[in-house]
Parts: structure tokens; sequence; C-alpha cells
């Protein structure tokens, strides 16, 4: 298969799904960590992500699950338009991890910082168009093994609305939502080789209407919304913080400084205040990169919650909170009633429901997010687990044992 040069990246970024403040909190120890600059004396309260986000828009998408192969379980391809083009392929190993490989050195920095592990790639693309018949994809480059792999993707039909939707994720580590606004599943010839080794795609009678449309286990999608509550770990330390000696005192352009260990830095800066209504903006963004926005009420004790949104260019990621999420008045005797949670996506209003409950437990804040819908959705509960201390937080998110039964 002969294939025209051409680039391959998609950068996901991590941003915060909520946001706490230390005043509610008290000092707890952190663990040991490396020397990181101390939070000014007069520093307010700063914000803390008690869950780990990230938000993609992907204009073009190919997935193959590959059953064969000892080493993977599948191989995935975004494609970014643009000048010049972006694209990144995954292969997911059967362990449960994923490998990134980008042609954008840049890009391959960010998500290495991001914990991800990631190499730079020469990825060879290219389309093939015949009359009457789905456009045919083809990708080509070497891993970090030096093997060469190579991929050819034959859709089952144009992408159309009859594809459109959900796709579950219920074994996915997280939560992940996938909302594909135009698709279809592969065709007929669609195979990966890795070195020596060829993959057929499997046929999926499940998604067959025979004899007009045979599917092979596979999808493409042109649009696709992606966005998941992660699950890991990460550790911020307050590098600058607002000149005020309270929260009331906080005007626009206010912000925080803050460098996660692995040596990421997130600028939060007051975008509006209006009233006791405040928006904080995440501001140090690359340029293609998802952005964040929070929208929260300040309250005697901290910020209360409201919503918040990913961005990424047009499109975005929104979680909203009923009633507020706030987290800073926590006690470890109070009865704390469930906040209820929705995750809108794209155009999709409402893809995801369920409630985050709060406690506060051997000095730490846990938060329990259970979602209620979609159904398969209920398999992939949360919990988060906050530790602070004046300087800055640590946060765990794991997957709960159990599922809503709510």
């Amino acid at each position: 298969m002969k294939i025209r040069k051409s680039n391959l990246s998609s950068f996901t970024a991590r941003l915060v799904c909520a946001l706490v403040l230390l005043s509610g909190y008290g000092s707890i120890s952190l663990s040991a960590q490396q020397t990181q600059p101390a939070a000014p004396r007069n520093a307010v309260p700063f914000p803390i992500i008690p869950v780990i986000v990230e938000y993609d828009y992907l204009p073009l998408y190919f997935l193959q699950w590959m059953n064969d192969d000892p080493h993977y379980s599948r191989i995935t391809a975004a494609v970014h338009p643009g000048e010049p083009p972006v694209y990144q392929i995954t292969l997911t190993e059967r362990a449960g991890g994923d490998i990134h490989y980008c042609n954008s050195r840049e890009r391959v920095e960010a998500l290495r910082r991001a914990g991800k592990q990631a190499h730079f790639a020469a990825i060879d693309y290219r389309t093939t168009r015949n009359v009457g018949q789905p456009t045919t994809y083809g990708f080509g480059f070497r891993d970090a093994q030096g093997r060469a792999i190579l991929w050819r993707f034959t859709p089952a039909s144009r992408p159309s609305e009859r594809g459109a939707g959900l796709t579950p994720q219920a074994r996915t580590p997280g939560l992940r939502l996938m909302y594909r606004n135009l698709g279809t599943t592969a065709g007929e010839g669609t195979a990966v080789q890795i070195g020596d080794r060829v993959n057929e795609a499997d046929p999926w009678p499940e998604s067959s209407a025979p004899p007009y449309f045979i599917a092979y286990r596979g999808s493409h999608s042109e649009g696709m919304d992606d966005g998941a509550l992660l699950t890991g770990s990460e550790s911020w330390r307050v590098v600058s913080a607002p000149n005020v000696s309270n929260i009331n005192e906080l005007r626009e352009g206010a912000q925080w400084t803050l460098r996660e260990a692995s040596g990421r830095e997130r600028i939060m800066r007051v975008t509006t205040r209006r009233a006791d209504e405040i928006t904080i903006t995440e501001t140090n963004s690359e340029a293609d990169a998802t952005r964040l926005e929070l929208t929260a009420r300040i309250t005697s004790q901290g910020f209360a919650l409201r919503a918040v949104r990913l961005l990424d260019g047009t499109r975005s990621m929104r979680i909203a909170f009923t009633p507020e999420l706030n987290l800073a008045s926590v006690s470890s005797v109070a009865n704390n009633a469930d906040v209820g949670f929705e995750i809108d996506l794209g155009n999709q209003r409402r893809v995801a429901q369920g409630t985050v409950s709060v406690e506060r437990q051997d000095g730490s804040l846990r938060l329990r997010w259970m979602p209620r819908s979609p159904d398969w959705a209920r398999s992939r509960p949360l919990t988060s687990t906050i530790r602070t201390d004046a300087g800055g937080y640590m946060i765990e998110v794991s997957q709960a044992a159990g599922q809503s039964s709510r």
C-alpha cells in the first residue's frame, strides 16, 4: 500500500471538572513531593480539581478492534484537517494502557506532561475515492520498536445520521462519553498489519442488515465529541495567588498559577465578576488545546460550583450541578445531600446524568460520582479523594466498586 506523507496527531487536554477551596479544609499534610515554590502567605483559597477530566473534538475518527493480536486490542486514529493536517494514532494494549503516535513534537511533549505514553512518528496518510463508493483511508508509520504498521480502513457505507449516537464504553476505565455526529461501521477489507502479522476486522453480525449492509468490527465518524472523567492521580502546588486578603476582594484579572509535579502549569484567571457570580478561566492554554471555564457563586466559605465548560474551538463539554456543588461547607458530621450532575457534549444535551455525594473522611475529602444514565454508565462509578495543605493539593481518582442502584 503506497501512502502519501502527511501528519498525524490529536491532543487531549486534561482539565478541571469542579472547584473547591482550602478555606473549608484546614491543613492536611501531603506525602513527600518534589520541591515546589511555596504559596504566598496572603493568598486566598486556591482552586482545586476534584476530578480529572478531558475533552476533544475529532473531525474524523476511525477505530478497529483486533481480536487476534497478542499485544493490542484495538487501533484508533483521529484526523484534524488543517495547514498542516494534524493526526494521532493510538494503540490500546491488552493490559489496558494506550500508546500514542503523533507527528507533532510539541504535542508529543504535551501528551507526556499529561502522563500519557507518546512517541513522535512520521505518519503517512492517504484517501482513495471511487465513484459511487465510500472513501477508503490508509495510514502508515513505524512504532517505537521500528516495526512498520499499515492500516487500511474501508467504511461499510458513507457516514450518516443512522450511525450517530453515543458509543457504549462500559469496559473503558473511568467514565468516557463518545458521541458520533455522523457514523458508520467498518466494512469488508478493513485490516491492520503490524510487522508481519495481519489483523483483519471480524464480521459484526449484530450490526449488519444483509444483503444491503454488512458490518465489520470497527467504526468511522465524521465529527466525534470525546469527553471523559479519568482515573489517575495528580499533585499541584500553588506558585502565585491574588494579592488580596479575602475572597470577597477578588476582581476581574485576579489569578492563580499552579504547577503540577510533571512541570505543567495552569493559570486560572477571574474573567468576570457580577455580584456574587464569578467565572474563572484557564488562560495559558495552547492555541489548539482545550480551554476551561468555571462558573461559581462566591459564599462566605468559598466557591459553590454551578457549571464547568471545556472548550475545543467552537465545541464544548459542559458539566452542570444542581444544586451547586459547595465542597467548602462539608463537615465530618453533616449529612450531605446528593448533588445532581448532567453532562452536555457538543450539541447534545444531557448525554449523561448522575449524582455526586461528598464526605470528609480521615482528614480528606471523598467524592462519589454515581452515573444514572445512560444505563451502561451505571457500572462506571468513580471516587475522588483529595488531600490538601497550605501550598497545594493531591487528588486520586479511582473506579469505585459496585454500581448505582438508585
